[in-house]
């Protein structure tokens, strides 16, 4: 089957708290990202045949974001809504699909503010509850 490379264009990503409306914030993110971690486990006895194990996946939303401290900002949101439950939806290349969805615990963007004259930027790590699910393009 041939590669096809997944371009970010024209991309939505839409957060609610608990179970409510998804907001749009697609104006706000410069970069979103779903990071999957595991931890290799390696056991090394004497008798020589090692074994190895791979943890269960964690994993998180990464985003940065610009700076924005009006009402109804992601940067706000994020902050208001720290260490709540709710659920996110990235379409990276617009449309319905591909999609990534999870149950999230918002966190707080790590600063806010910087040097003059430039653009400020801060990051934010989601914590995906279990695991993400992507709906592939077909």
């Amino acid at each position: 089957m041939p590669h096809t490379i997944l371009e970010i264009k024209n991309a939505s990503f839409k957060a609610a708290v608990g179970a409510g409306v998804l907001a749009e914030f697609a104006d706000a993110v410069e970069n979103a990202a779903l990071n999957s971690t595991s931890t290799a486990n390696t056991w090394a006895p004497i008798n020589g045949v090692n074994q190895q194990t791979a943890s269960p996946l964690t994993e998180t939303i990464v985003l940065n974001i610009g700076q924005d401290l009006k009402t109804g900002s992601l940067w706000l949101f994020l902050r208001n809504n720290h260490g709540l439950a709710g659920k996110i939806e990235f379409f990276p290349a617009g449309g319905t699909t591909p999609k990534v969805a999870a149950d999230v615990v918002f966190q707080a963007p790590g600063q806010v503010g910087g040097a003059a004259g430039g653009i400020p930027t801060s990051g934010a790590t989601l914590l995906v509850k279990g695991l993400a699910t992507i709906t592939p393009t077909p």
